[in-house]
Formats: structure tokens, sequence, C-alpha cells
């Protein structure tokens, strides 16, 4: 059960990374991100299947509680731990998902007040690169 959640989160990676190279977009922009990693939540069929894995796991946590009635100490802290995963990685999973929704509506906005218009006559000004010599 470890090993498919280990490997969910390694398949997820590469899953939202080889969609944003299809597209030919860096993995930087948040926004970007955020909209790759819900279209492969919802349109993977490996996420699919790990979703039915996850709910089993956790409803399994849950009923073995039911099993361990006679008294076992080490039982009941597996079986907390496993809830407490089902718990934590769902927080983790909406809160790195709004996060990046957020972090790409707020680097959009303040893209858009840096841009400042140039005017037709004016050639950019490239920092560090050596003027070239004007003629006596």
């Amino acid at each position: 059960l470890s090993v498919a959640h280990a490997g969910f989160a390694y398949y997820l990676q590469f899953q939202i990374l080889s969609g944003l190279a299809r597209k030919g977009l860096h993995p930087s922009s948040h926004a970007e991100l955020a909209k790759e990693a819900m279209h492969t939540l919802l349109y993977d069929f490996g996420v699919c299947l790990y979703v039915v894995i996850y709910v089993g796991s956790f409803a399994f946590a849950c009923y073995s509680f039911l099993m361990l009635s006679c008294g076992a100490g080490a039982g009941y802290g597996a079986a907390i731990l496993l809830i407490a995963y089902g718990w934590l990685a769902s927080a983790y999973l909406l809160a790195w998902y709004f996060c990046n929704c957020c972090a790409g509506a707020v680097m959009t906005k303040s893209q858009s007040r840096r841009q400042v218009p140039q005017q037709p006559h004016q050639q950019p000004v490239v920092l560090g690169v050596p003027m070239p010599m004007q003629g006596p």
C-alpha cells in the first residue's frame, strides 16, 4: 500500500510535467501548473485508479479500529497513521492547488502592471552589455 502511495506521487508529477512539456510551457508558471494539474486529475486513467486505492486504504484504516478491539497497541498506532495520512494528503493537495491558482493570479496581475509600453523609437536597454562606441 505504501508503494502505491509513493509511486503515485512520482506518477502525478511526471504526468503534470510531461503535459506542460507537450504544450511547450515551463513549469515555473503557477497558473499553467495548476491548470495542467487539474486537467491531469480530471482526465488521467492512472489518477482514477489511484483514487480507488486511496479511498479503499482510508476505509480500511477506519475499519481496522473495529478489528483491533482486542487491545492491540501497535495496531492502533498504524491505523491512526494511515488515517492521518489520508487527511493530510487530501489537505496538502487542496492547499497546493489553491496556492498555485492564487500565485498564478497574483503573478499575472503584477506582470501586467509592470509592463510599460515602449515608445517605437526607443531601443530596449540591456544591463551588463557594453554600449557600442560612437564615432569621433
